[in-house]
């Protein structure tokens, strides 16, 4: 949206103390603002056009123009979504929802809460055509890629010991039917708590979908492994582009003293390198 956090609290603020008294004074209590501070942002958002002034008679009570409320519709629109999205859907905590929620009150814009709106119109279930709509927005050609990634640990930003257990890189097949990422398995070691040093390969790797469930990744004839580009979530860079690809994945290796470790793997969509024409 074009107004800043600051500027919204504002008229967020004038939208709640509407039907009582909405002069300065009142609007400073509600934010906890110092009044040279209120005074510069009403009369920034009232240069704007997004607020004005009833007059002396209504006490210069603060009003909202047409132009904040279309803000605030789309506000609605965008709380409506977020919660369908978290709470309602992936069953997080409402509180925490709507704690989250309150930090990023305002943030999205049209763009994105369209695309919102239209996965919870699809069932949050991403199609082939949204598929190869992902595949134009990154803006490569049909053929085969190698991409960087790590694999982290779930609950922090460090390396996993389960990113020894893959080739480095990783290779990204793009085609008119076929969109996925191939993760090519090999032996791995590892110390046990009591120093012993165990030998194992990866022997079956699910990973997190968009519908929230854990999926067996497939294995193609040679035996790497499988992932969908549509059940890769995205991160964008300042210009729209796709710059990081994140999916949660469980792995079992072939030795039963190794522990099942859920991790996150990320694809590095900035560095991938073509290296064949064909797939």
């Amino acid at each position: 949206m074009e107004l800043s956090k600051s500027q919204l609290n504002y008229i967020l603020a004038i939208k709640q103390l509407a039907g009582g008294k909405v002069t300065q004074k009142y609007i400073c209590e509600y934010l906890g603002v110092t009044k040279p501070s209120a005074s510069n942002a009403l009369k920034n958002l009232e240069e704007l056009g997004y607020i004005s002034k009833e007059g002396q008679k209504a006490g210069n009570n603060y009003i909202l123009t047409d132009k904040s409320r279309k803000i605030l519709d789309l506000i609605e629109q965008e709380k409506f979504e977020f919660m369908s999205l978290f709470f309602r859907t992936m069953k997080i905590d409402e509180n925490l929802c709507q704690e989250q929620y309150n930090s990023l009150c305002g943030m999205f814009n049209r763009e994105f809460i369209e695309n919102l709106i239209e996965l919870r119109e699809n069932n949050y279930n991403i199609n082939k055509n949204s598929m190869l709509k992902l595949s134009n927005s990154m803006g490569i050609e049909n053929g085969v890629y190698e991409i960087p990634f790590q694999v982290i640990q779930a609950d922090d930003t460090s390396r996993s010991m389960g990113d020894k257990g893959f080739e480095h890189p990783a290779k990204l097949i793009c085609g008119e039917e076929v969109n996925y990422i191939s993760l090519t398995p090999k032996e791995i070691y590892y110390k046990s708590k009591n120093e012993q040093v165990l030998r194992g390969r990866l022997q079956k790797l699910d990973y997190f979908d968009v519908n929230l469930n854990w999926i067996t990744a497939e294995n193609d004839e040679n035996g790497n492994i499988i992932i969908p580009l549509e059940n890769i979530l995205y991160q964008k860079d300042c210009f729209g582009k796709i710059n990081i690809g994140i999916i949660k994945i469980r792995a079992t290796a072939s030795t039963i003293k190794m522990p099942v470790s859920v991790a996150e793997i990320t694809f590095n969509f900035k560095l991938i390198k073509k290296v064949e024409n064909g797939y």
